[in-house]
């Protein structure tokens, strides 16, 4: 059989480039053919993009027809799918030229590939193809605004589930399908996508998804949530474990996970926080105990300042050395190499652990790599990376201030990390670290940015970083990462970007209290409505653990006392009548304020004061009483920095 492969896009060269990316270490190994339809794109970046793809992609057949003027996402995909299946299609686009494919898998340009990806819509495709039906490798469980289910499943087996509907992010069709319900869904009004899956009488969906949805800016203008796939990972690597060893806890220990576990389903996550309160005492830990901790053959050990930052650079090969680390500075043959982002196989710990020659510990990566080295080598054949293979494993940047990210898995050394694309003009920092519902209000404008092509570095005070998890499109980090003067009210230039001053707008616009919401907005000129696109990805299962940890009854009054940032410890004091029980909000280790929404939505009533959760409150769909207390502090007496974002018949006091 020929395979195609048939890629649909306009402008946004920020997720063409990361769709690009994922698709250049998948294995395409099967496929005949891949076709770019650039649906009149305007935008300079993506039109350089577009010409660079086979050189990109390193692929031989890839085509390119590039549409004279925009006509839409439909038009694209029936001039492509006519093209590789060999239809007559007349038109003033281009040359007829005639593929005659097989099967063809469709792949918006905001969506990003597993390795397998082809694979494995193959294996569906040569299970169902006799049932005539769309196969898909998206998996969304995305419910629609109302709480309603977006894609019904309707039946299930070992490999899919038998949705009603899929979004058409990927479908996976032969002619036959093709001309059974796809054209038709491509000729007629509404979304082709579901008319399609009509059609076709349903859609075979993997059950573990191998694409994702990136996109959050429409160019069909959904005003619903976007689809995304909650269990999409580049990799399932099931004889790795994650460690991050650090006394101090907290986010030095929670976020090199949050960043290295989001992309990569590792075999296990540990996090330990001895008490160790020195460099000395982490290396002697790490040298005799971790080996503890670990079940698995490998071990990724990461740091706050060293984690991995390209998932897609994963290669299982990596799995045959007892330690990978990137090179160091040395002109030796021992200069594999640092241990703060190294991986390491179990059995090299066990051995460190319990060989009495081994007794040195402090910097215990220098004496794995240096002190013992040979003796590891000679005694029990321990095999240490090459430095061409720990260079793409990982870069390292004490002492080697000139290094350059280059598509490695990983890094260490935050104070030098200096990925190239920081230094372009396409790159913007957003300095509104503090307040949490500034943060959320903000999201829907950062989308808009990265939407423009641009790559966004969110830095976020260490109180709120756990909220990054729900927005996996925006690179949220730990501020203390990102080296800036964020007290500055100015925009200036960095080696990180643009920063742009959103926490000041009220200031540099020399706006009352009544503005300082809506004046972030409109500091670059865009309508403060837009803050109503606000969406965020949720975890139904660890919803689930807050509402049995708290035991919800089966009617209760949800009460928020609190606002402004933990250190001033302010609140209100609530006006409640009901007698029924009272569920109160407070700070949970590991849940976020987003992983309270399940609580929300069974509350009988809410009481809360103006603070962050009015912005959840507002873009969930509620009925139940809403009391909302003002807080009482300088400049917000009332609520006039609030109220005109209000659409709910809040109970005001």
């Amino acid at each position: 059989m020929t395979i195609a492969l048939l890629i649909t896009t306009f402008n946004r060269p920020g997720y063409l480039q990361k769709c690009l990316s994922s698709l250049k270490y998948a294995d395409l190994s099967q496929l005949s053919v891949i076709l770019i339809i650039d649906d009149g794109s305007t935008d300079t970046e993506t039109l350089i993009i577009i010409d660079s793809f086979a050189e990109t992609l390193g692929f031989d057949n890839i085509n390119v027809i590039k549409s004279a003027e925009n006509e839409g996402i439909k038009k694209s995909l029936l001039l492509g799918y006519e093209l590789l299946f060999g239809i007559d299609y007349d038109n003033n686009i281009c040359d007829r030229r005639k593929f005659a494919c097989d099967i063809v898998i469709n792949l918006d340009s905001d969506a990003i590939v597993r390795k397998d990806f082809v694979a494995k819509l193959l294996e569906a495709y040569a299970k169902y193809s006799h049932k005539s039906k769309i196969i898909t490798g998206f998996h969304s469980t995305t419910k629609n605004a109302n709480g309603s289910e977006r894609h019904l499943i309707i039946d299930r087996d070992e490999l899919t589930y038998l949705k009603r509907s899929v979004g058409g992010i990927n479908i996976c069709i032969d002619k036959e399908v093709y001309i059974k319900a796809v054209k038709p869904a491509l000729l007629m009004p509404g979304n082709w996508d579901h008319n399609a899956c009509l059609s076709s009488g349903g859609a075979y969906c993997l059950k573990e998804s191998v694409i994702d949805h990136i996109g959050f800016k429409s160019s069909m203008n959904h005003t619903e949530r976007p689809d995304v796939a909650d269990d999409f990972y580049f990799h399932h690597i099931d004889n790795v474990t994650l460690l991050c060893v650090d006394g101090r806890g907290g986010d030095y220990i929670n976020f090199p996970i949050l960043k290295s576990a989001k992309r990569i389903k590792f075999a296990a996550v540990v996090k330990l926080t001895p008490p160790i309160n020195n460099v000395e005492q982490y290396s002697r830990f790490v040298l005799k105990e971790s080996y503890k901790y670990i079940t698995t053959t490998h071990c990724l050990i990461v740091q706050s300042d060293g984690y991995v930052v390209n998932p897609e650079a994963w290669q299982d090969s990596w799995l045959q050395y007892d330690y990978i680390g990137a090179p160091w500075w040395y002109k030796d043959e021992y200069n594999v190499g640092n241990g703060g982002f190294s991986l390491r196989s179990k059995r090299l710990l066990e051995i460190c652990a319990g060989d009495p020659v081994i007794n040195l510990t402090h910097p215990e990566d220098h004496h794995i790599c240096r002190t013992y080295r040979k003796y590891l080598e000679e005694t029990y054949m321990i095999s240490f990376a090459p430095e061409n293979v720990a260079s793409i494993f990982s870069y390292e940047g004490y002492k080697q201030k000139g290094n350059k990210f280059d598509g490695q898995f990983g890094f260490h050394g935050k104070r030098y990390l200096n990925v190239e694309k920081y230094n372009s003009k396409k790159m913007c920092v957003i300095n509104q670290f503090r307040g949490l519902g500034d943060i959320l209000f903000l999201v829907p404008l950062v989308r808009a940015i990265i939407n423009n092509g641009i790559e966004v570095t969110w830095p976020i005070h260490p109180e709120y970083i756990s909220i990054a998890k729900h927005f996996p499109d925006i690179n949220m980090v730990d501020m203390q990462t990102i080296d800036i003067d964020y007290r500055t009210n100015v925009q200036m230039m960095t080696r990180y970007g643009v920063v742009l001053p959103y926490r000041y707008a009220m200031e540099i616009m020399k706006r009352k209290m009544v503005d300082c919401m809506r004046s972030k907005y409109e500091l670059y000129g865009h309508s403060y409505l837009m803050w109503r696109n606000l969406t965020w990805k949720r975890f139904p299962d660890k919803e689930q653990r807050l509402c049995d940890f708290l035991r919800l009854p089966t009617k209760f009054i949800l009460l928020n006392r609190h606002f402004a940032e933990a250190k001033r410890s302010m609140s209100i004091v609530p006006e409640i009548k009901s007698t029924l029980p009272i569920i109160e909000m407070e700070t949970i280790p590991e849940y976020s304020l987003i992983d309270w929404c399940s609580v929300i939505e069974r509350a009988t009533e809410i009481h809360t004061a103006n603070t962050s959760l009015l912005y959840i409150l507002e873009i969930m769909p509620l009925t139940m009483p809403i009391h909302l207390y003002r807080r009482g502090i300088s400049g917000e007496n009332a609520f006039e920095h609030t109220d005109y974002l209000y659409t709910k018949p809040y109970i005001l006091h």
